[in-house]
């Protein structure tokens, strides 16, 4: 559930494994509530169940918060993706880079790249197609990609 890109993996687990554990409180109080003349029993599991709701609810919150408001590129990913630009022969240096997850299968990429200085445009738009290509034949779901040639200015 943790470590997943989707999710509805995590929400039919937790869905199910939910409604199995509320069924076996409500058999177990019922059961309670009528061998014992106990009504108690029957309102106390009905609390129960609210409180497992409740908990199954809260861990969804926690774990697809990150995928609802975009969630990054892991750190093996960002790695490589980072590797591939800067050993790029006409790259001087990676300014800035972006990513985030559209999809289970598609990550955004967004980098600012300080080419080498004296590429025509040409050089400069092959050079971006190149490094595009390099990087998504490393990491194949990362698109689309979006590479801005910009100077030696650090991003703050």
């Amino acid at each position: 559930i943790k470590n997943t890109r989707v999710p509805e993996l995590a929400v039919v687990l937790l869905e199910d494994l939910g409604a199995m554990i509320g069924l076996v409180i409500a058999i177990v109080s019922v059961w309670i509530s009528v061998t014992f003349d106990a009504p108690i029993w029957d309102g106390i599991g009905t609390l129960c169940i609210g409180i497992l709701l409740f908990a199954v609810a809260v861990i969804l919150i926690i774990e697809m918060r990150s995928l609802l408001i975009g969630e990054g590129a892991g750190k093996k990913e960002m790695a490589l993706i980072r590797t591939t630009i800067n050993d790029h022969p006409q790259v001087d240096k990676l300014l800035d880079l972006r990513t985030q997850h559209l999809s289970p299968d598609e990550i955004l990429v967004g980098a600012k790249v300080a080419f080498e200085p004296g590429l025509s445009t040409r050089q400069l738009a092959t050079a971006v197609d190149e490094v595009a290509a390099a990087v998504l034949e490393i990491v194949p779901n990362a698109s689309p990609m979006y590479i801005e040639p910009d100077l030696h200015k650090e991003v703050l």
